[in-house]
């Protein structure tokens, strides 16, 4: 018996048996012999398991919003089975690249849940318990998000808020418990500072939560849409004031640009996120900072903004299919940024979410006729071949985004829930280039459980989004950060960073064009464009630059990523 990560009602558990555990392996085969099959429910925790049967059956199993993977390889001769790729092929499995996997990352749609980028090498999908013989693998996926999100339903307002703060609190607790020196992420949103202030009340005394802050270089203009603000600096510093038992750190990043970390992210993982390792890569300063400070345990809040604040992507369909106009209306006109009449707005998120898929795409295929971008997933990638084929995949296929358009609550659990098991590997990179091991505090089942049972109205009501948050976060943090419309951007100087290195840029873009498996995928003409057009400055219209630092960057990864498991870059 072998378990990975944490079970945070280990002491509850060893409660029910009477006696202490000596190692949460001891505790796991317990409640297996105990419970069976039903034990991984009873277990809180984000961990895999690995598990020798009598019978000669590998039993596999990854809990549900699990953020650690578990990878195997077999046939008839052997089984391996590790937290990383790379474990499977040291013990000589051949490590060979599936093309359409490559295709899949370069046009942002997620592969099947089983699937690796690696030929014969499959994955343990979260809640799920894969029995793994000679002959056969069969999967036991026990775990259904929607079934598990049981409706919530309160006598007012305020006890929403207070149930919130709880869960929010237990998953501090929880996190906590295995860490001497944390850190944490803060920016100057929402949800990273509720999680700090959750974590700063219940750390043991009398021990100071570390925080760490990026910002943009400061010769940066600060030009960035108005539906963004360009540095979180000014919102923390009045944060902190206000929590003298946080301490806080600003990183600036100078030197840092897209590609800083990604090889040694790759080797280690065996993995990348093309665009969205791009952006993101501003955020790896505050985890080099956080292990230069002693920290042991860096917590995050990534996925707050799905949970404790999140913007109820599915509020207007279900607004229009329950004839609530009133609210319909007032939430199409707090969309921020959209130029469209609110009318259009209400039936573009509002109707449009509740048709047909292929109606939906006749639809806006006809609104949208003569635009020559609409459609367009990357203006790197061919419109033809493999890529071609699947830059139309219907949602069943998904990008990867829980962020999209979904009609009901169950859709979006369902879309989170399979976000959540993709790229774990990326966190155990993460925790082995820095040196530090790494939580997401709000990936918590019982706080996602309980935040994806909560109704509609408390996340959306009278145009105002994250209302359950913002109430939440009343009193601990200042008004103009709690009521701030406005929504922080990574990587904002990215052109600063970027510009300066447009010939070896070029040069990158050539040898990605003329790359083996890279190359037959891009469209050469609009990749040589794309740099042939580079901007004097970085615009500032919605998109922001989309196609240089998400599509051209993420390209430029995956082809990096590419070079870096084929040897190519040797």
């Amino acid at each position: 018996m072998l378990v990975a990560g944490l079970i945070d009602n280990h002491d509850e558990i060893a409660a029910l048996f009477g006696k202490p555990f000596a190692s949460q392996s001891e505790l796991y085969g317990a409640a297996l012999e105990r419970w069976g099959d039903r034990a991984d429910d009873r277990l809180i925790g984000s961990f895999t398991t690995i598990t020798a049967l009598p019978d000669g059956t590998m039993r596999l199993s990854r809990s549900p919003w699990c953020n650690l993977p578990l990878f195997y390889a077999r046939d008839r001769t052997a089984l391996v089975a590790a937290s990383v790729p790379r474990a499977i092929f040291a013990a000589g499995w051949p490590q060979e690249l599936r093309e359409e996997a490559i295709a899949r990352m370069l046009v942002y749609r997620f592969d099947h849940d089983e699937a690796t980028p690696f030929a014969g090498v499959s994955e343990v999908p979260v809640g799920t318990i894969a029995l793994v013989t000679r002959e056969s693998v069969r999967l036991n996926r026990w775990y259904d998000p929607v079934t598990a999100a049981k409706l919530v339903r309160f006598k007012s307002d305020d006890d929403y808020v207070e149930a919130g703060r709880a869960v929010l609190d237990e998953a501090a607790r929880a996190a906590l418990r295995p860490s001497r020196r944390p850190g944490a992420t803060l920016s100057g949103g929402l949800d990273s500072p509720l999680v700090a202030g959750a974590l700063a009340r219940h750390i043991a005394p009398p021990g100071k939560l570390r925080t760490y802050t990026f910002h943009p270089l400061e010769e940066w203009s600060g030009k960035v849409p108005p539906r963004f603000f360009p540095d979180d600096r000014p919102y923390v510093r009045e944060f902190l004031k206000l929590h003298p038992q946080i301490e806080g750190r600003f990183v600036e990043n100078r030197g840092v640009s897209f590609d800083s970390f990604d090889e040694r992210l790759a080797r280690a993982g065996s993995s990348t996120y093309g665009g969205g390792s791009a952006i993101s890569a501003i955020v790896y300063g505050c985890y080099a900072a956080a292990a230069e400070d002693g920290c042991d345990w860096m917590f995050t809040a990534y996925d707050g903004n799905l949970t404790i604040s999140t913007e109820a992507s599915w509020g207007l369909p279900e607004l229009f299919r329950r004839g609530q106009w009133r609210q319909l209306w007032l939430a199409a006109r707090a969309r921020h940024a959209d130029p469209r009449p609110i009318w259009r707005r209400a039936v573009a998120h509002g109707v449009m979410p509740n048709l047909p898929y292929a109606l939906r795409q006749r639809v806006r295929a006809w609104v949208h006729r003569g635009d020559p971008d609409y459609g367009v997933v990357s203006p790197l990638v061919r419109t033809d071949g493999l890529v071609g084929q699947m830059a139309d995949y219907p949602p069943g296929e998904g990008v990867c985004s829980v962020t999209g358009e979904v009609a009901t609550r169950a859709q979006w659990l369902r879309e989170l829930y399979r976000l959540s098991g993709y790229n774990g590997v990326n966190d155990i990179a993460t925790e082995e280039v820095f040196g530090l091991r790494t939580r997401d505090v709000t990936r918590y089942r019982p706080l996602i459980e309980f935040f994806g049972g909560v109704p509609t109205e408390q996340f959306l009501r009278d145009g105002q989004t994250r209302w359950l948050g913002r109430r939440m976060a009343k009193g601990m943090m200042p008004e103009a950060q709690r009521l701030n419309p406005l929504h922080g951007i990574h990587n904002a100087d990215w052109h600063m960073r970027m510009t300066p290195r447009l010939p070896e840029l070029h040069a990158r873009v050539e040898a990605m064009i003329d790359h083996p498996l890279v190359g037959p995928m891009i469209d050469a003409d609009n990749a040589r464009a794309l740099l042939d057009d580079w901007p004097a400055e970085a615009p500032d219209d919605a998109s922001y630059g989309c196609v240089w630092r998400f599509d051209l960057a993420g390209a430029l990864l995956i082809t990096d990523y590419v070079n870096v498991m084929t040897g190519r870059n040797q």
